[in-house]
C-alpha cells in the first residue's frame, strides 16, 4: 500500500463543481496489517503467508480489523450538507474550516441537471428519474438566486458599519455552500465507509 498511496499522496482530485479530496498523509502499510493480524495467530505460529495474500484472505472473509493499523488524512471540500452526511457515519477525526473566524468560500453546489432526480418510490433515501428540464431550469434559477441573497446578506451584516459578527452573520448561509477539512480515519472505517 505504500507505493500506491505515496503515488497520490498529495494531489487534488476534483469532485462536484468546487470540491476535490486529496490524500495529505498516511501512517502504516501492508507490513503493518499483516503484523497485526498474525499477533492473533500466537506464538506457535510457524508458517507465516505471504502479507498481500494474507491481507487478502482477511478481507475477502470479512476479518478486516487488522485494517486499523493504517490511517488516512484527506483533504476535502465539499458542500456542507454532504459533510453532514460524512459526519453521520462517526468514524473520523474532523478538523473543519470554522465560519466562526474566517470568511466564508462563498461558493455553492449546483447539481448538474442529471444529478437531480425525483424522490424515489422504493428508497426514502434515495432518487429515482431525472426530473423534467422545466423544474430542473427553475430549481437552478431559484437556487442562484437564493445564493445570491445569501451572499449580499452576509456581506451587509460583517460590513464595517454593522460589524455583526461572524458566528452570527454565517447563520443563514444554505448548505450548499463548500467547506473544508481534514478527515482522519483508519483503512478498516474507511472501508466500511465506502460499503
Amino acid at each position: 500500500m505504500s507505493k500506491e498511496a505515496d503515488e497520490i499522496k498529495g494531489l487534488y482530485f476534483p469532485c462536484l463543481d468546487h470540491g476535490f479530496v486529496a490524500l495529505k498523509d498516511y501512517m502504516g502499510g501492508d507490513a503493518d496489517i499483516a503484523e497485526a493480524a498474525r499477533v492473533s495467530y500466537g506464538a506457535g505460529t510457524k508458517k507465516t503467508s505471504d502479507d498481500r495474500a494474507l491481507i487478502r484472505y482477511m478481507v475477502s472473509h470479512r476479518h478486516t480489523s487488522p485494517l486499523e493499523m493504517v490511517e488516512l488524512k484527506f483533504h476535502v471540500r465539499l458542500p456542507i450538507f454532504v459533510a453532514r452526511q460524512l459526519i453521520r457515519h462517526r468514524t473520523a477525526n474532523v478538523n473543519e474550516y470554522s465560519l466562526r473566524y474566517s470568511l466564508p468560500s462563498m461558493q455553492f453546489y449546483v447539481p448538474e441537471h442529471e444529478q437531480v432526480g425525483t424522490q424515489s418510490k422504493s428508497n426514502k433515501q434515495g432518487r429515482g428519474d431525472r426530473v423534467l428540464d422545466v423544474h430542473y431550469l427553475r430549481a437552478v434559477t431559484q437556487w442562484h438566486r437564493l445564493q445570491g441573497e445569501s451572499i449580499d446578506l452576509y456581506e451587509a451584516f460583517v460590513d464595517p458599519d454593522v460589524d455583526m459578527a461572524r458566528e452570527l452573520a454565517r447563520m443563514h448561509l444554505p448548505l450548499s455552500i463548500y467547506t473544508e477539512w481534514y478527515w482522519k480515519l483508519d483503512l478498516h472505517n474507511l472501508f466500511h465507509f465506502l460499503g
